[in-house]
Parts: C-alpha cells; sequence; structure tokens
C-alpha cells in the first residue's frame, strides 16, 4: 500500500473537490492544527471508520548493562498485563 503524505493528501482535495490547491492547504492545515491542539490538552481524537488517536507516554529504552547481569527497565503492554491475569486465574 503506497504511503500518502500531507503533499498528496492535499493535491487529492484540490483535485477531487475541483478547488484550488491554496485553498486545500489551508484546509489541511486547519485539520492538523485542531487535532494537534486537541492532543497537546491530552484529548483523544476520534476519526469514524479511521481511528482514534491519543497521547501516549514517551517511550524509554531500557537501561543496563545487559552483559554483566544488568536488569532492563520497560513497561509491559497492555496485552501482556492482560494475559498474566488471565493465567492467574486459570
Amino acid at each position: 500500500m503506497p504511503r500518502v503524505n500531507q503533499s498528496d493528501l492535499i493535491m487529492r482535495l484540490a483535485l477531487e473537490f475541483e478547488m484550488p490547491v491554496a485553498r486545500a492547504k489551508k484546509m489541511v492545515d486547519f485539520l492538523v492544527e485542531q487535532m494537534s491542539e486537541e492532543l497537546i490538552k491530552g484529548n483523544p481524537v476520534a476519526l469514524h471508520n479511521f481511528g482514534t488517536f491519543h497521547r501516549a507516554e514517551a517511550f524509554s529504552k531500557p537501561t543496563g548493562n545487559f552483559g554483566k547481569g544488568g536488569i532492563a527497565h520497560y513497561k509491559p503492554r497492555v496485552r501482556l498485563v492482560t494475559s498474566l491475569k488471565l493465567r492467574r486465574r486459570l
């Protein structure tokens, strides 16, 4: 599946609705700006039939010297936590 960047989206919008490229650019910029503002506030942004965006915690790399018995510190995924809870019940 080919990737679509912001410029491609602007061109497709301009061609589909027969509008000037400058106006399509303003529309795409406005949409991205509004979504970014809501995400910065911590609010999720949901687009019907597309998906939901939310602000996540920053990922930190594991620390420690693994060759000499160091310990990796990381957060497990939700799926892992859920499966461990199910194992305890069984």
